[in-house]
């Protein structure tokens, strides 16, 4: 069989097109001889079998598209708060790409923030990712796939301070069920 370049400049891609082209040259290879009879029956065979497989990719291709897609959640806080504080709850799996903390107005006595979940509240990050006395930015990358119903809470420890306001963005993307 003659060698086709690449789709994509993705390798994973290109490998499922691949395999979809190879699926059609031997079905279209095998038509007549299968089908027999008049060149109508042979056509109506072939379109129904080029719906069937349009619609395969197009549920491929949308399986794809959702595992690229990345959606931001941004949640404020501040130094007054009840902690743990509720930030998201993930009403399907994901894998969580990237958590960052923004403080606007750092902490003005030392002060301590975890990211995570109620059984581990430093899941995502850890007090000693986090200098709250500083106004930076501050970001870990989990790489985490976390389940269905899985919450995610902010911890602040604010001892006594009386100043502190930040930003949460969680990056996402949900996994394909």
């Amino acid at each position: 069989m003659k060698s086709l370049p690449p789709f994509t400049s993705d390798p994973e891609l290109n490998y499922f097109l691949m395999e979809v082209h190879e699926l059609l040259s031997a079905k279209f290879a095998a038509t007549t001889d299968e089908v027999g009879g008049s060149i109508e029956e042979v056509v109506d065979y072939i379109d129904q079998e080029i719906e069937d497989v349009t619609d395969y990719i197009d549920d491929e291709i949308e399986k794809v598209y959702d595992s690229f897609s990345i959606f931001t959640i941004v949640k404020r806080f501040d130094f007054g708060d009840a902690s743990p504080k509720s930030m998201v709850k993930f009403a399907e799996p994901v894998l969580i790409r990237v958590a960052n903390i923004t403080l606007i107005v750092p902490f003005d006595k030392p002060s301590f923030l975890t990211v995570g979940t109620t059984t581990n509240p430093s899941l995502l990050m850890d007090s000693t990712d986090i200098n709250t006395q500083e106004g930076l930015i501050y970001q870990t990358t989990p790489g985490l796939e976390v389940p269905i119903d899985t919450e995610i809470f902010l911890t602040i420890t604010a001892g006594s301070s009386a100043a502190g306001t930040g930003y949460l963005f969680i990056e996402y993307t949900p996994q394909v069920a």
